[in-house]
């Protein structure tokens, strides 16, 4: 008995693995034909699509703009040109010397003391046979100076080495002078140069800052027309009159300088209309086009009314304040707004705002998604997925809702 059910249970065991089999055949083949038909029709009618990738759709506008700074123009009574004793456009400190005027007579005096020290150093040559240990001590420091010379480039530095090494020169020439028998021509050499120089000293007329900034030749004669203190008063239609061109680099001068504030700087422009959106104290970005295309960070510092009806606007920065000293008229890219997300193309969107849809194709099949349009240009839009808020708003069941669109799906263009 035993055996017959057994045999029995295994019998029909059997049958429900092949039915079990069965099923799976069917579905398989199902499933096949399914996917046959999708590459068939794929085939004879292929569709054109689009991967989503992160992206960016910003609104912008081009505009030009007047540079207000916060500078201040350094002047003696001197009309000779400036010899800057630092860098062009470098900072300096307040009571710094930046600058020399050159006049006539200096140069003289300067022309004499060269043709002395010529004379000087061929009267030691012609000592060569009484130079001392420390004579050799003193030509090794002035080649090591005049090393030093040759890498810098800060004016100021260069002077403060050229002191030491004359005042070197004259200690040896004393030394070797001492040491010689024509000592009495060389001291007479060196005390001449010193009557010279000290007329030079005294004739040099130093120009210092009474701030610290940046210091610039770039000389356009409205640093004392335009500039923070008539912020307030200042009109676009006056700074229209000046017919400036944009991007115009402002010439170097050669008789004056001026200290500026490079922590900030003002740029007045003008547009048809702004968003009500926006205010006073709101920070914007901005892109410079003076070669640096990167994005800068502005406060909206005041929005007024113009006489034709526009807007005018002035910003203020406080980054890349340095690229704009060359600079009174600049054009730069008002970016309204930035919107990052998935972007694609406006053919692969049907529908707008919340209530829009794309068809994403999922390995050959097509599936209707609802998606909300955050930022759209004549091209591209950013989409996202519904917010509770918009299905409650459009009254749509979970069904509706359940696929998502994600990084890389693929897109039908219609």
């Amino acid at each position: 008995m035993v055996s017959k059910k057994t045999n029995k249970n295994k019998i029909n065991s059997k049958k429900r693995i092949n039915k079990r089999a069965i099923v799976i055949c069917i579905a398989i083949f199902l499933l096949f034909i399914c996917m046959l038909y999708s590459f068939i029709a794929y085939v004879s009618n292929p569709v054109n699509k689009v991967t989503v990738i992160q992206g960016e759709i910003s609104k912008e506008q081009s505009v030009s703009g007047y540079i207000i700074r916060d500078e201040k123009i350094i002047s003696t009574n001197m009309v000779s040109d400036i010899a800057l004793t630092i860098a062009d456009d470098s900072r300096a400190g307040k009571n710094d010397i930046v600058a020399t005027y050159i006049s006539k007579s200096q140069e003289e005096l300067e022309g004499k003391i060269s043709d002395l020290d010529i004379k000087i150093q061929e009267a030691m040559e012609d000592q060569t046979n009484i130079y001392s240990t420390d004579t050799k001590k003193i030509e090794i420091e002035v080649d090591n100076l005049l090393s030093k010379v040759d890498l810098e480039n800060n004016r100021q530095t260069i002077l403060q080495y050229k002191e030491q090494i004359n005042n070197l020169i004259e200690k040896k020439a004393k030394m070797i002078g001492e040491l010689s028998s024509s000592g009495s021509y060389i001291n007479q050499l060196i005390k001449e140069r010193n009557s010279y120089e000290k007329d030079l000293n005294e004739s040099i007329d130093y120009i210092k800052t009474d701030r610290s900034g940046l210091i610039s030749t770039r000389i356009d004669n409205l640093e004392s027309v335009l500039n923070i203190d008539s912020l307030a008063d200042i009109t676009y239609s006056q700074l229209e009159e000046y017919n400036l061109r944009s991007d115009e680099i402002i010439a170097c001068s050669s008789k004056s300088l001026k200290v500026i504030d490079n922590y900030y700087c003002y740029i007045i422009t003008e547009v048809n209309s702004i968003e009500d959106k926006y205010e006073v104290g709101d920070t914007i970005s901005i892109r410079l086009n003076y070669g640096n295309t990167e994005k800068t960070k502005a406060e909206i510092f005041d929005i007024k009314d113009s006489d034709n009806g526009k807007k005018m606007l002035i910003f203020k920065i406080t980054k890349n304040v340095e690229g704009l000293v060359d600079y009174r008229k600049i054009s730069f890219d008002i970016i309204w707004s930035e919107t990052v997300g998935y972007k694609i193309p406006n053919a692969a969107l049907s529908g707008s705002g919340n209530n829009a849809t794309v068809v994403l194709i999922k390995y050959g099949l097509e599936y209707i998604v609802r998606v909300k349009i955050l930022e759209q240009n004549e091209d591209y839009a950013i989409i996202t997925d519904l917010s509770t808020a918009d299905i409650e708003e459009l009254n749509l069941s979970s069904d509706d809702v359940k696929r998502k669109i994600n990084i890389y799906d693929e897109l039908i263009i219609k």
